[in-house]
Parts: structure tokens; C-alpha cells; sequence
């Protein structure tokens, strides 16, 4: 409106007029000083953040893998953006379930990816490797969090040559007595065995059906198979035996099954022979 219009005869200021040109600068300006004053500035920071990338895809490497029994396998993820650039910083989560049941987590490098190791189960078995981008980092998978599955098998070793033998007893953990005898052989051909373990208190008695596999490592012996336990029934078992030197009293045992039982000890009486 011009100065011209707000005037009425005889020269003077129309003052509705100049009101209201006056209201209207201050609501201009107001507005340019709530903006430098923060809300120009935060709805800057609020396009950036969503604008930002974020992930989009989340794979595991292998996706499927079989190892001996006992050894560590590791998981590498990689977590790209919806463009499958590589995304740093972002923390992964691991769950395991199956033969092992474990958890952790790892936060990716420059190349978007990192590793995830765990230790396997005595006995063969199998498990399935669950994982997710944790963009929140609060510990819990959201819809948008992108998500992947591994899964593994556990496989007996293969075998070595060798000849071990032993018997005795050792005083378990529990305080109770177990009493042990074996006689394990692998020849060119293959591997021959027998072994029962007893546990005095409460009495169970664990009977080698056969020797699957195996493996002599200096001083050290450790041997697979198949077993009739007196409480469970059918069951798979490893025994591995140290052989410290004579007479025998340094020498260790231990045994686990698949049934549920476990023993390990240094032999109160006896003697190990790794041959």
C-alpha cells in the first residue's frame, strides 16, 4: 500500500492503514529472528538426519559352512545402504541356537563388515546363526532394521593313527568317584575301540558301542562314537585323555555325552598310555 492511500484529505495519515503495514513488517520480521534463533536451524538438522544413509541390507558370509567339532567358526557380516554402499559404525547382533547356544555382537569397519567367532559344540550337531543391524543401538530388532541367518553343521574329525589305552579313576567335580577303562586303536584300515565309564554315586554306567573317530595330538588323545547309557538310553559321547607321563597320577580324563553326562579329573589311581 502506498503512502499516497494512506492519506486522507487535507494530508493526513490514514492510521488503520499504517497499523496494519506496521503488524505485518513485525510478523516478518519475528519470523526471520525464530529462524536464526534455532527452529530455521533445527528443521536443517531434522532433513539431515533422515536424509542421512541407513541401512538397508544385512548378509552373512558363509551363509552355510560345515567344521570338525570343537574348533571356532566365525561369521563375517556385511551391512550396506539401500545403494549397497557400506555402512560404518553399525553395530550387529548375533544369536546362536542348536547345538550351541550363545550371543554377541560386532560393529562394522570402512568396509561395512566384521566378524563374529564362536567355539563349537564336543559333539556333532547343528545351528542356525541369526543376526541384525542394530541402527538404534537399543538392543532390540525394529521393523526397518534389516535382518540374516547362517547356519552350520558339526562334524566328527577324521581320524589319525594311533593306539591309547588307560584305565583308573578320577574324583569328578561333583565329589563322586568315576571309574574308567578303554582301548582305542586306528590302524591304516580303521578305528577299533571299547570303553565304559561308571560313576559310583549316584550309579550310572556309560557302554562303548563303537569308536568313530580318533585323533592323537602329541600327548593328547580324543575319540568319538556311539554309547548305551544306563539312565538315557542311546547316546554319542567324546572322551579325551592326557597322558602327563609316569606313573600315571598327572595323567586326565574327561567325558561328555550327549545324554547329559559330563566328568573330567586328573586320575586319583590308574594310568593313560598314549602310544
Amino acid at each position: 500500500m502506498s503512502m499516497r492511500t494512506m492519506r486522507r484529505r487535507g494530508g493526513r495519515i490514514n492510521r488503520r492503514a499504517l497499523a496494519g503495514v506496521l503488524t505485518f513488517g513485525a510478523l516478518v520480521i519475528l519470523g526471520l529472528v525464530g529462524y536464526m534463533s534455532g527452529g530455521g536451524i533445527a528443521n536443517a538438522y531434522y532433513y539431515y538426519y533422515y536424509s542421512a544413509p541407513v541401512p538397508a541390507n544385512l548378509t552373512l558370509t558363509p551363509s552355510t559352512a560345515t567344521n570338525p567339532v570343537g574348533t571356532t567358526h566365525t561369521v563375517t557380516a556385511l551391512v550396506t545402504d539401500a545403494s549397497n554402499a557400506p555402512l560404518s559404525g553399525i553395530v550387529v547382533r548375533f544369536s546362536v541356537t542348536g547345538s550351541v547356544t550363545t550371543s554377541g555382537q560386532c560393529t562394522t569397519d570402512a568396509s561395512g563388515q566384521c566378524p563374529f567367532p564362536y567355539v563349537g559344540p564336543a559333539l556333532p550337531g547343528a545351528d542356525v546363526i541369526s543376526a541384525f543391524a542394530d541402527t538404534d543401538t537399543d538392543m532390540i530388532r525394529d521393523p526397518d532394521e534389516p535382518t540374516a541367518t547362517a547356519t552350520k553343521t558339526w562334524v566328527l574329525p577324521g581320524s589319525t593313527p594311533g593306539h591309547v589305552t588307560g584305565g583308573g579313576q578320577i574324583v569328578a567335580s561333583s565329589g563322586s568317584t568315576v571309574a574308567f577303562g578303554f582301548d582305542v586303536n586306528h590302524t591304516t584300515r580303521n578305528v577299533r575301540g571299547e570303553c565304559n565309564v561308571i560313576n559310583l554315586s549316584p550309579k550310572r554306567m556309560i557302554r562303548c558301542i563303537d569308536v568313530s573317530s580318533l585323533v592323537v595330538t602329541g600327548n593328547t588323545a580324543t575319540f568319538y562314537g556311539h554309547a548305551v547309557d544306563s539312565v538315557a538310553g542311546g547316546t554319542t559321547y567324546v572322551i579325551r585323555v592326557v597322558d602327563n607321563g609316569e606313573p600315571g597320577t598327572a595323567d586326565t580324563f574327561s567325558i561328555t555325552t550327549a545324554s547329559g553326562f559330563s566328568a573330567s579329573g586328573t586320575l586319583s589311581g590308574g594310568n593313560i598310555q598314549v602310544h
